[in-house]
């Protein structure tokens, strides 16, 4: 399994353990589990232990457990937090719900076996082991939640065996229903739960070790960072981090400027930035801020494709966002359109199939790989084929380079220099430019039309860009381009896509996605997201002939043209932020998973003979 793949397994891994009740749902639950321990508990003794008051039985373990479950948990929660952190009441009783659970199956298994056998000796023992292993199941996931440092996580954590110490005592001192106590308890449970701790920091240090060895930064904090995002809704505390290890980059920023009857229609943005890395962190939601930006400062319909660009160029943070939006605006007012374009046409070499647009002495160029499949193509890869266009295109002076995002499958994988597709891709774009050179300029129309899909969310795989689509027309011919605010095209889509637009009576077409990352991390899927046409195909379907009709009745004569410009020094992941990140990542999962098993089988059997020999 590559490092990608191990991060995505971490990723649903984290999601699973905190897919958690309602607060109320989570006390019920303890409550019912307590209940029923509580229940089987006195019947056993009523019938084989000659327990001639039931009801006392009952309500001694009832509140023995709830007393440790609630108000114990209680008491933790009050040390432990922290306003706006993502451990809030119901996580906080989320991280004991398991622990409780093992803690009554236990204690309930030795007073039936102790009952059986007319004896008092296993059942208290693993009453104290199912304590040693809440203890350690709540600890652990204190620890990698809690804003505050390991004494006072483990102090908050104390107050479960604390509280529930106290209420036996308290408890057998008034009816002595409850099991006598060994010789030697204290003793074995300051052991178990002494033992408990070191297996946690244990586990923590180690799994810490590849951040502080490569990036510098504490694992731990890396986890409640990612916590802070996935369950508070709080990127901050991430992006702070990606910001202390980003590198600078300078990288292009391009727009497409339409205009009807001299006033401006659409625009359009050639992101090189990568819209990632997830959810809301970084440049992930970059192009719907960009689309809404365009309609919010010039009334007009923006669109936002993806240039080519890698998880490299992710923005650390959002602080960068608006020095893009004042490059887009200054290049929308200074952009000068022109009458008569060129194109579109298309071309194939190798795997890869371009369309290409000419407006003046600039062109545009979009590439699929389609029907193989292709994750991202490199910021370098395209500037390699700009340049090849230039070399044997001397006539044109400026060439967007935009990856259609649009095919793919488990086994897709980005283009990089230095790979065979890397040259493919030059190859197709410089020959599409070519034969763009050797058509004439003519007049066209353009519509363009947006449809928000209100009854989807990023779960379905759209963001709230929606869905758009731009229709040109040119000697009575129509092409459609949809571009979908989404990360990538689920395999086979692309091809419903087309014959749908084709049976719509559109000569030719092509859907773009912008590459939104905001869709990543937020389901399950064998990716960590769900491409376009994953979920609700056929709504999605209906929706992009919609949208296309729609930009059929807003079709007008239109002038065109290209603006280019860099955006200097931008915090972007990089090597280090990305590649490294993500190895270290993967090797911190698989040292979790080797040591973390290894800590706590030992941590188990030390808990077991400190119960057992008590």
């Amino acid at each position: 399994m590559g490092e990608k793949a191990k991060v995505k397994e971490t990723v649903n891994l984290y999601s699973k353990v905190w897919q958690l009740p309602s607060f109320g749902g989570i006390l019920a639950r303890i409550f019912v589990t307590v209940l029923l321990s509580s229940f089987i508990i006195a019947i056993t003794k009523f019938f084989l232990s000659a327990v001639s008051d039931v009801s006392v039985v009952f309500g001694s373990y009832l509140l023995l457990m709830l007393s440790s479950s609630y108000a114990g948990t209680g008491l933790l929660y009050l040390v432990v937090r922290n306003p706006g952190s993502p451990l809030d009441t119901r996580r906080t009783f989320g991280t004991i719900f398991l622990g409780i659970i093992a803690w009554c199956l236990l204690g309930t298994i030795g007073a039936v076996v102790d009952s059986i056998l007319s004896s008092s000796f296993l059942e208290i023992r693993l009453w104290f082991l199912g304590l040693g292993i809440a203890f350690l199941l709540c600890s652990f996931l204190i620890t990698g939640m809690s804003d505050y440092g390991s004494l006072r996580n483990f102090i908050g954590a104390l107050m479960i065996p604390l509280v529930w110490t106290i209420s036996f005592l308290v408890i057998e001192s008034m009816d002595g229903i409850l099991p006598t106590l060994p010789p030697f308890w204290l003793f074995a449970l300051v052991a178990i739960l002494a033992v408990d701790v070191i297996v946690v920091l244990y586990i923590f240090k180690a799994v810490s070790m590849p951040f502080e060895r490569d990036l510098g930064i504490d694992g731990p904090t890396l986890l409640r960072a990612f916590g802070y995002d996935y369950l508070a809704e709080n990127p901050t505390p991430f992006e702070q981090i990606m910001r202390d290890i980003s590198v600078t980059q300078d990288l292009p920023m391009e727009v497409i400027v339409i205009k009807a009857h001299g006033k401006l229609k659409a625009v359009g943005a050639v992101l090189y930035i990568h819209p990632g890395p997830f959810r809301d962190i970084g440049s992930s939601g970059l192009p719907a801020t960009i689309i809404q930006h365009i309609r919010d400062d010039f009334g007009v319909q923006g669109f936002v494709l993806h240039g080519t660009c890698t998880h490299h160029q992710n923005l650390a943070s959002k602080d960068e966002y608006p020095r893009i939006l004042q490059t887009i605006d200054r290049l929308v007012k200074k952009t000068e359109v022109a009458h008569e374009v060129s194109g579109p046409i298309k071309a194939s070499s190798g795997k890869f199939t371009t369309w290409a647009i000419g407006s003046g002495e600039n062109a545009i160029t979009i590439t699929t790989s389609a029907p193989h499949f292709t994750d991202d193509i490199a910021l370098q890869v395209g500037m390699d084929a700009a340049d090849k266009v230039r070399s044997q295109s001397p006539e044109i002076g400026q060439v967007s380079i935009v990856d259609a995002h649009n095919t793919i499958g488990d086994d897709a994988v980005s283009v990089m220099p230095g790979d065979p597709e890397a040259v493919q891709y030059a190859d197709t774009v410089a020959k599409a430019v070519d034969i763009l050179g050797d058509c004439s300029k003519r007049q066209v129309s353009i519509g363009i039309a947006q449809r928000i899909p209100k009854e989807f969310s990023i779960k379905e795989g759209v963001g709230s860009g929606g869905i758009i689509a731009l229709v040109m027309k040119m000697n009575g011919e129509m092409y459609a381009f949809i571009v979908v605010d989404g990360n990538n095209v689920h395999q086979g889509f692309r091809g419903r896509v087309l014959e749908r637009l084709q049976n719509d009576g559109f000569t030719a077409s092509e859907i773009l996605t912008t590459d939104t990352h905001v869709v990543n991390a937020v389901s399950m899927s064998s990716r960590g997201y769900p491409s376009v046409g994953v979920e609700k195909p056929d709504e999605i379907l209906d929706m992009i002939s919609q949208a296309a009709e729609d930009a059929v009745e807003d079709i007008e004569e239109i002038e065109m043209g290209f603006g280019f410009d860099v955006i200097k020094q931008l915090h972007v992941f990089g090597e280090k932020g990305f590649d490294t990140l993500t190895m270290d990542i993967a090797e911190a999962a698989a040292i979790a998973k080797e040591k973390g098993v290894a800590a706590g089988a030992i941590a188990f059997l030390f808990m077991l003979l400190s119960s057992l020999l008590m």
